[in-house]
């Protein structure tokens, strides 16, 4: 995921991972006291198929990056 500046007018509440079923394997909350919006997280163990990573802005809509674990 792209590294985001946070500022109190404009910033991301919200990065999640979930797996290609919808379900939730993490997250992590961000305040606009946050310097930067960065995020990582472990897959489970031999994890195949497609991950979503999405990010929750203040001021407008969700994003959504897909990739495919090998």
């Amino acid at each position: 995921m792209k590294i985001f500046t946070l500022t109190v007018a404009h910033f991301i509440l919200r990065h999640t991972l979930v797996d290609e079923n919808g379900n939730t394997l993490s997250n992590k909350i961000f305040t606009p006291k946050d310097l930067k919006a960065k995020s990582t997280y472990k897959l489970p163990q031999r994890y195949k198929g497609k991950i979503y990573a999405t990010s929750f802005y203040n001021l407008h809509d969700l994003w959504v990056s897909e990739y495919a674990m090998k």
